[in-house]
């Protein structure tokens, strides 16, 4: 009686195993996308998903927390504000009490990496057709990650001089890294600057696709073009023969292999300075040429029935999109969260 049972129930299991058994032979079914996910191979297929990885990086835009304080707050620790009121005393003036982190600072390739990632992968499927949508739109918000990688290259520019030019996305090798990690003299960082803003004037459309002036627009990129070219000159003006330009004497590039015999892409210091200072009229001229400026009255609306003085109240509005001479400008949405660190 026992054995009988043992058969019946060996036949049982069988008959339920069988149908898990021969699907084992066909694993088709577990071959799927991730589906709380989204997979590099099924992004990047059509234009929202350009214009939503682009303005996911606006963050690399400058900007201020405490909105009251406004851009001196930049100021906070040096010699022109060594006390904060919120923040109190800074260590850096204190003799052994202010290092170097071991994190942090401004050495980092975060955005630069998200920027590379961005042409490595959207390029390539531009120039085989992968992508759908308006084309203008898919070359306006290319245009805008060229604009983000030169703003932040810009950035990196203003607090350390020299630096590493990147263009694709390293693997985790050391040697790749080390190699990678060369500083290019100060201007020709600039050229590299100036040649992604180039870029973004020929993508980038005049009125963004949102029409709010929210998103980078063609004029921005000009704008940003002269400002980078005017500086980069002045600079090389007014710290010519120190070691804070290339080839000025102390210049630590020369000490380096790859930098000990450079010489500038004009012939020398002068023509360099003339040829950012040539691109910074350029630019600043075909931007004032395209906008006008906004009137003003020079006259102060003393009571509602005044006329009022369009200049001095776009200072004070909360819609900065009537105003032909804001070319870009951060709506704030009170339902959203604190407009500013003071409220």
């Amino acid at each position: 009686m026992n054995t009988l049972r043992n058969i019946l129930l060996y036949v049982c299991i069988c008959a339920v195993m069988l149908p898990v058994i021969n699907s084992c032979t066909d694993l088709d079914f577990l071959d799927q996308e991730p589906i709380s996910n989204i997979t590099p191979e099924s992004y990047f297929t059509n234009e929202s998903h350009l214009g939503a990885y682009a303005i996911n990086q606006y963050g690399i835009l400058r900007t201020t927390s405490r909105g009251v304080e406004a851009t001196f707050i930049y100021d906070a620790f040096s010699d022109n504000m060594p006390f904060h009121e919120i923040s109190g005393r800074n260590n850096r003036f204190t003799t052994e009490f202010h290092k170097t982190a071991m994190t942090g600072g401004d050495w980092n390739f975060g955005n630069i990496w998200r920027c590379n990632y961005f042409f490595e992968v959207v390029l390539p499927k531009l120039e085989a057709g992968q992508i759908s949508g308006n084309q203008n739109n898919i070359n306006h918000y290319i245009g805008e990650m060229y604009f983000l990688r030169a703003i932040n290259y810009f950035e990196k520019l203003l607090v350390l001089g020299d630096f590493p030019i990147l263009t694709t996305v390293l693997s985790d090798d050391k040697e790749e890294l080390v190699e990678a990690s060369k500083r290019a003299p100060r201007n020709e960082v600039v050229r590299f600057i100036l040649d992604d803003l180039d870029k973004a004037k020929t993508l980038l459309l005049d009125v963004a696709p949102d029409g709010l002036k929210n998103r980078i627009s063609r004029s921005c990129a000009v704008l940003l073009s002269s400002r980078v070219a005017l500086y980069e000159a002045t600079f090389l003006k007014y710290f010519k023969d120190t070691a804070f330009v290339p080839n000025g004497p102390g210049w630590p590039g020369k000490a380096k292999d790859y930098n000990a015999n450079y010489q500038y892409p004009t012939g020398n210091i002068d023509a360099e300075i003339n040829y950012f200072l040539d691109i910074a009229i350029r630019d600043a001229k075909t931007v004032a040429d395209a906008i006008p400026l906004v009137e003003n009255t020079y006259l102060l609306q003393q009571d509602p029935n005044e006329p009022i003085n369009p200049y001095y109240n776009m200072f004070a509005d909360d819609d900065m999109f009537k105003y032909s001479e804001v070319l870009f400008w951060r709506k704030y949405d009170v339902a959203l969260g604190p407009t500013n660190g003071t409220n």
